[in-house]
């Protein structure tokens, strides 16, 4: 007599190992862009804090020089705020351009890399 059942619990077996592979492939590409994600967004914190010092040092001395020029340290520290009003003016006007969209780009480029194969 021919046994039916040894066929559909080898095939069950099967497609169980088949969804814990899948499921162990879909963790590990989840672990790499997390990881990646995570790294980028921590050298970029610390590029902006260095960015940042630099700039707090060059504010400090444009205005001494303007107001060693201009004999008045506060019209340097309001040219130096002028300056920084219209930067942020600037990048809150361009934010969805600049920072939106370049984010969504990085992350469906890290989440889903176009070289990859199924």
């Amino acid at each position: 007599m021919v046994d039916f059942k040894k066929p559909i619990e080898d095939l069950v077996g099967d497609i169980r190992d088949y969804v814990d592979l899948k499921t162990d492939d879909i963790k590990l590409k989840a672990t790499k862009g997390l990881s990646v994600s995570i790294a980028r967004v921590l050298s970029t914190l610390v590029l902006l804090f260095v960015l940042g010092l630099l700039i707090i040092t060059l504010t400090v001395a444009f205005v001494l020089v303007i107001g060693h020029l201009t004999g008045n340290y506060a019209i340097g520290a309001l040219i130096a705020s002028g300056i920084f009003l219209v930067a942020f003016i600037i990048l809150f006007a361009q934010r969805k351009k600049l920072f939106t969209d370049s984010f969504i780009e990085m992350f469906v480029n890290i989440f889903f890399p176009e070289d990859e194969q199924d």
